[in-house]
């Protein structure tokens, strides 16, 4: 199982804009699902990818500070 966090090929830094200009937010920008998503989580894009839905606990657009 592949996890959400800064050392997947996907990932990038959310735009300061969106989320503020902290770098330790609870977001991470998935370049292939063209949004942000909670990090630290099992990776959205492979759930998405077998018809899963997230979680209640990971609700959609929920960061962690």
């Amino acid at each position: 199982m592949k996890w959400c966090d800064y050392s997947c090929e996907h990932a990038s830094f959310p735009d300061a804009d969106l989320l503020g200009a902290c770098r330790t937010m609870g977001g991470v920008f998935c370049k292939k699902l063209g949004r942000v998503v909670p990090k630290h989580t099992p990776c959205r894009a492979e759930a998405e990818e077998a018809g899963e839905t997230p979680s209640p606990e990971e609700g959609e657009g929920k960061a962690d500070a």
